[in-house]
């Protein structure tokens, strides 16, 4: 099994153990520390798998979320239907597994594609997209999801439209939509 492929059970692992706490890890297998930011354990771990949607009303459409304690900010737009939390929570397991390695190594290093694209789920699929300016890192791209996980848990889990800024600077753009 390759290194992002044991990443991804790591992280979808975190995920799991958050929807039932029964789930204890056997003392057999041997899990390595997530060490760089705690952001990553943290959006592996706060999204609740049990439910469609929030009952929280979506705020207005633009919306802009500095994402605490960091530079950047996410405005979010185009409000559409609705999609569930564990199909998010998927595209979100397949994003850090994809930036974990860059994170360890080369948090500030671009991420140098034109393109990130995550497709999820079964019964309902979804669609993650990037699309990332040159200087758009990878650091940036873990704040922006850090912004994304906060936006749809505060309000509700629907197909949206993102922009990422970077201390004023727009440093990419995407979509969250069922296809």
């Amino acid at each position: 099994m390759g290194l992002l492929n044991i990443i991804q059970c790591i992280v979808i692992l975190h995920l799991c153990t958050f929807v039932t706490s029964a789930v204890v890890p056997s003392p057999d297998i041997i899990v390595p520390a997530l060490s760089f930011p705690s952001e990553i354990q943290t959006l592996s771990t706060s999204i609740n798998l049990t439910s469609f949607s929030s009952s929280n009303a979506l705020p207005p459409d633009p919306f802009i979320y500095p994402v605490p304690n960091r530079s950047v900010t996410v405005q979010f737009s185009n409000y559409r239907r609705g999609i569930p939390k564990s199909t998010f929570g998927d595209c979100l397991a397949s994003a850090l597994g994809e930036m974990y390695p860059w994170l360890q190594d080369h948090p500030n290093a671009p991420i140098g594609q034109t393109q990130l694209r995550y497709t999820c789920g079964h019964t309902m699929r979804i669609e993650f997209v990037l699309i990332p300016d040159p200087q758009m890192t990878w650091e940036m791209w873990l704040y922006t999801l850090t912004g994304i996980k906060d936006f749809l848990k505060t309000y509700q889990y629907v197909e949206l439209r993102f922009q990422a800024w970077e201390s004023g600077a727009e440093v990419g753009q995407g979509r969250i939509s069922r296809i």
